[in-house]
């Protein structure tokens, strides 16, 4: 590829957009569910708040997580320049893990939200990448 330094400041900068979003959405959100308003105190059942469960499926969706990440960093160079956007994926699964782990009620949706983006602009750039390598080899 006559382009790779290109290719891998794309994939780094978006991989690190990404990770200070999503440090920064789970921050606030934990932020906010751990100091609820005084309205919310009042209520019997918040129908959001933190509550910490790790169980069987957390412990086993951690496992195929970590087994992923060891693939991804196994194969990192010979992915390339796909390695960025799969990155971006695994990473939006590993963020909706955490909020489907540590949160109960209807924020868990900011995890799927999150997953849903990451896969997409890894998938778009699936799609960009594969056709601009189709285009250089003309």
């Amino acid at each position: 590829m006559q382009n790779k330094s290109f290719y891998q400041k794309i994939n780094w900068v978006m991989i690190a957009l990404f990770a200070i979003a999503a440090a920064w959405s789970i921050f606030s959100t934990f932020t906010v569910l751990a100091q609820p308003s005084p309205a919310d105190a009042d209520a019997d059942i918040q129908q959001s708040r933190l509550l910490p469960f790790f169980g069987p499926d957390q412990a086993a969706g951690l496992v195929i997580l970590g087994a992923l990440a060891a693939l991804l960093i196994w194969k990192w160079k010979r992915l390339f320049p796909f390695n960025g956007p799969l990155a971006l994926v695994l990473g939006g699964i590993v963020y909706a893990w955490i909020f489907f782990t540590f949160t109960i009620g209807w924020v868990r949706m900011v995890g799927i939200y999150g997953f849903i983006l990451a896969a997409g602009i890894g998938f778009i750039m699936v799609l960009i990448y594969a056709i601009l390598s189709v285009f250089q080899k003309k």
